[in-house]
């Protein structure tokens, strides 16, 4: 059961890795987005950690000034910011806390002052001539990690993602279900958001419409994260109607993975064709997928893949890959 487990839970990483392009050794962009209600935009002015608000990028914030103390307190454990901070500028991911009022994303509910260092430490982007700042050496004030130019591209990200979060908020007030969708569907072919955007769809409750949506998506060949994360929807609103497509997929992916782990040499493929890994927690998603809702031929189909996979010498290991056919028993045992 826990090897299955683990394989659930393998199939669960790849996807959310998947679902973020912009995350930095100690600070999730993405994260960050999702969890904020204010987005501050200004320059260190002191040694205080006083900073001038340049811009709001989201919410409202009545000051053109900000004092965090905090931002001296950063550098004493693990190393979040620059040592010399003055003149920088930063953007800073805060929210609305009913206990302690504004603070920041990442953030620790005791009165330890370098826990709240901490958190704003990990709730902040710093930006010198262009560039973003995610990490330093450590000592003698030198900066190690920096992605050149980049300042532009992530704050152009930030708005965008705020313009859709804005859109999507509107959009649900609208009464008319088809209006709602239509909307949505506009928005999700002109933006990089599309998990957000599609998360606002589900929302809506449009059966038929979700269906036709995902439809092209899942029966691509493309195997990306958002097949993956239509694949639930499709089986969902779709039920019998949609069979004898997820039979079609079953034979095909079946097929492909007997055929490429046919050969001794790549029944450990995971060692060294991570470009696989995507396809191959689609096809475990299919099979929970049919089983869960006994769907089509469902209980031949997990028989084939058991027999199978567990006949492999390669999959008698404890990688979470390696399970898939321990996974495939315990769903039809649960």
């Amino acid at each position: 059961m826990f090897r299955s487990f683990l394989f659930i839970v393998l199939i669960l990483l790849i996807s959310s890795a998947s679902a973020r392009s912009e995350s930095f050794p100690e600070i999730s962009i993405g994260y960050c987005l999702d969890s904020s209600t204010l987005i501050l935009k200004g320059r260190m002015l002191d040694k205080k950690g006083t900073i001038k608000i340049d811009a709001v990028l989201k919410g409202s914030f009545p000051s053109t000034q900000l004092q965090i103390p905090e931002f001296q307190d950063i550098n004493q454990h693990g190393d979040y910011s620059p040592k010399k901070k003055v003149d920088w500028e930063v953007i800073i991911f805060l929210k609305a806390n009913e206990t302690h009022g504004i603070t920041p994303v990442f953030y620790w509910d005791n009165d330890s002052k370098m826990s709240k260092a901490l958190g704003f430490g990990l709730s902040t982007l710093w930006f010198k001539d262009g560039s973003v700042f995610y990490g330093s050496s450590g000592p003698d004030d030198k900066i190690k990690f920096v992605r050149q130019g980049e300042q532009h591209a992530i704050e152009s990200r930030i708005i965008e993602h705020v313009r859709i979060e804005e859109a999507i908020n509107k959009i649900a007030t609208y009464k008319s279900c088809t209006k709602k969708f239509n909307e949505l569907e506009k928005l999700y072919e002109e933006s990089i958001y599309a998990e957000m955007i599609f998360d606002a769809m589900l929302k809506t409750e449009c059966g038929d419409q979700i269906l036709d949506f995902v439809r092209p998506t899942v029966l691509d060949s493309q195997y990306t994260y958002m097949q993956r994360k239509m694949l639930p929807s499709f089986v969902e609103y779709g039920k019998q109607q949609v069979v004898p497509d997820l039979e079609a997929m079953f034979d095909k992916e079946f097929k492909f993975w007997k055929a490429y782990i046919g050969e001794p040499e790549r029944q450990r493929w995971w060692r060294f064709e991570s470009a696989l890994q995507m396809r191959f927690a689609i096809f475990g998603t299919l099979m929970h997928l049919i089983i869960e809702n006994k769907l089509g031929d469902w209980e031949r189909h997990a028989d084939e893949v058991i027999d199978y996979f567990g006949s492999l010498e390669a999959y008698r290991t404890n990688h979470g890959y390696a399970k898939l056919h321990e996974s495939v028993q315990y769903w039809l045992d649960n």
